[in-house]
């Protein structure tokens, strides 16, 4: 398997310089030790300064002060069609990290389906969006590494992608598509053309109608959350489940120069989506 490098940068005006490292180091254990062998994964995780220092090829989490509206965190994409994440300096930020960090690896570009029985009695067969963390993403089924808290996960025998017994990394699902207090899990339904979700909010499953998703170009992940997060803030109506080689100055030089460049690229897609707390 490949290896895939993540940068962890923080663009926050609030000082995480003491908790960056510790951070860095838990993710690094989560993927080496718990999710790397499940999801055949290989990453490293690095703290970088700025993204101005970011060498290429690495996939950057950006720590920012504020996100715009709901649908603003989590993954986004570069003009190059590849992964940036943003995450909020909240509290327990690592959380968020962590929950990002581990769905880039799994399915980079937000796109990856599996198709599977629905959870609407007479759908038929469906296609899941593979979003390895949102069906257990609630802090209350989060767990810690060196004091760190991360989240925890789905295993790929949660989507049917392997045959094995277990289905979350905590023990907590005890079956393919449960959905956990606080979660979520998302899926295409070809007749109407309409994507479905099934939340569960304080142990109550109910099922949201997301409707047709508009051509942004984004994402699967990012359009189903952006339409959703507006038809929950609106209260729409919805219903119940039914159940290195040493370079010379030229070439470095010229590193330099494209990492500048990347770094300002990034830097329009941050701006777009996230605010400064100042």
């Amino acid at each position: 398997m490949d290896r895939q490098d993540i940068a962890i940068v923080s663009q926050s005006t609030k000082n995480l310089a003491g908790s960056l490292s510790t951070v860095c180091a838990a993710l690094q254990k989560q993927i080496m030790y718990h999710f790397g062998d499940v999801w055949g994964v290989k990453a490293t995780v690095s703290v970088f300064p700025r993204l101005e220092v970011v060498p290429t090829g690495y996939w950057p989490i950006v720590i920012v002060d504020e996100v715009g509206d709901g649908n603003q965190h989590g993954i986004h994409q570069d003009d190059n069609g590849q992964p940036i994440a943003l995450v909020r300096a909240a509290k327990d930020w690592s959380l968020a990290a962590s929950h990002e960090c581990l769905e880039m690896l799994a399915d980079p570009w937000g796109k990856r389906l599996v198709t599977a029985p629905s959870m609407i009695d007479g759908q038929g067969q469906v296609q899941y969006l593979v979003e390895c963390v949102d069906p257990c993403e609630a802090s209350a089924t989060a767990y810690r590494i060196d004091g760190v808290l991360v989240s925890d996960f789905c295993f790929p025998s949660y989507y049917g992608l392997d045959s094995g017994p277990r289905f979350s990394y905590s023990g907590r699902i005890q079956k393919q598509f449960e959905v956990l207090a606080g979660g979520y899990v998302s899926w295409h339904e070809s007749i109407t053309n309409h994507w479905f979700q099934c939340r569960n909010d304080d142990g109550i499953e109910r099922i949201l109608d997301v409707g047709e998703l508009p051509p942004t170009g984004a994402s699967l992940r990012v359009a189903i959350d952006a339409v959703s997060e507006k038809i929950l803030r609106n209260q729409h109506p919805v219903r119940h489940v039914p159940r290195t080689p040493k370079k010379g100055p030229r070439s470095s030089a010229i590193t330099r120069a494209t990492r500048l460049a990347r770094a300002e690229r990034l830097q329009i897609i941050i701006n777009r989506h996230s605010r400064s707390a100042n």
